[in-house]
């Protein structure tokens, strides 16, 4: 997936995205990861999927000693190193799929919305698990089964009389595998997996599960932006926090 962002165009559409004020990932998920990681001070940390380096940032911001992001994409790294550069962070090139004890080893591993995006999530589980020094921590978003389950994007929802989201059509939750769908003008690859099969894949790794979240908007934020009340629908993402046994 990383190296879609290496596509100028695609790259800016998505820039463009995550600038408006509403993007979800800064009113929902975002919150929610912080709150889950907490306490970071004297940690060594590991962003998987660290895209801007926003996260890597914001740890160090809170205390961490050192952080390494790592993304396949070039050209979000560079973005990183302009944009959130400090002496405590190292940036690398890695495909996530490919990750494995030469990155050394962490107190807090962190990936944010990119692990439906691995083809073998039982690898990088263990790989992860590895990495993470004792009692080490995963803390990592991905977009919800009920969300990547579906085989076509199209006609998702069905609507009341007076034009408004009623149903959200939950379709081939159980038939797991490979999604192509449209986003930003560019065809996407990601790996839907039932929440079982990923929780069951932490647990054989090595981890103990924590916690697990599967975000719903308040009263509040559908004042605030209408458009999420189509999340009392259906979670678009599922947060999960666990520890190295």
């Amino acid at each position: 997936m990383g190296a879609i962002y290496d596509d100028g165009a695609f790259f800016d559409n998505y820039y463009k995205l995550r600038q408006d004020k509403d993007n979800y990932n800064d009113n929902i998920e975002q919150p929610i990861m912080r709150a889950l990681i907490g306490e970071v001070r004297g940690l060594s940390a590991l962003d998987i999927g660290c895209g801007y380096g926003n996260m890597c940032a914001w740890l160090v911001s809170e205390g961490a000693d050192e952080v390494l992001g790592i993304d396949n994409s070039s050209r979000m790294i560079d973005f990183a190193r302009e944009h959130n550069r400090d002496a405590k962070i190292r940036y690398k090139v890695t495909d996530a799929e490919t990750i494995d004890n030469t990155l050394g080893s962490f107190d807090l591993v962190v990936s944010s919305l990119a692990l439906h995006y691995i083809k073998d999530l039982d690898r990088l589980f263990s790989e992860v698990c590895g990495l993470c020094r004792d009692h080490g921590r995963l803390v990592f978003s991905m977009e919800h089964p009920v969300f990547t389950s579906c085989l076509s994007t199209d006609d998702l929802w069905e609507y009341d009389a007076d034009g408004k989201m009623s149903v959200y059509r939950l379709d081939h939750y159980a038939v797991e595998g490979v999604r192509h769908v449209e986003w930003l003008g560019k065809t996407i690859t990601k790996y839907h997996r039932k929440t079982a099969t990923i929780m069951n894949s932490l647990i054989r790794a090595g981890f103990e599960i924590k916690e697990v979240i599967e975000p719903s908007p308040t009263e509040h934020d559908i004042e605030h932006n209408e458009r999420m009340r189509q999340e009392l629908h259906r979670p678009a993402y599922l947060i999960i926090s666990a520890e190295k046994r």
